[in-house]
């Protein structure tokens, strides 16, 4: 049940004494426990895996050289402009 004017504070400071209260499990022997670890496959490079990593090393390459050439493009536009005139004489 939620009461209206139930303290957050009071609500952790229950669930922490409860926490304190509970002891943890522990097993008898966590030798006899281990379960024997299965060798993990291991990934064979493929041709198709290799292009794949070029590939997307080719694109964070080109998605960075955007973004820097985008930044440059920028701030030459910021900055401010200068008119000269030149007199043409005849």
């Amino acid at each position: 049940m939620v009461e209206e004017r139930d303290d957050p504070y009071e609500s952790t400071a229950r669930w922490l004494e409860e926490a304190a209260r509970r002891r943890p499990v522990v097993a008898p022997d966590q030798s006899q426990l281990a379960a024997p670890t299965r060798a993990k496959p291991r990934r064979e490079r493929t041709v198709l895996g290799i292009a794949r990593a070029v590939y997307m090393l080719a694109a964070l390459a080109a998605a960075y050289l955007n973004y820097f050439f985008m930044q440059v493009m920028l701030e030459i536009d910021s900055l401010p402009t200068l008119v000269v005139f030149y007199p043409v004489l005849q």
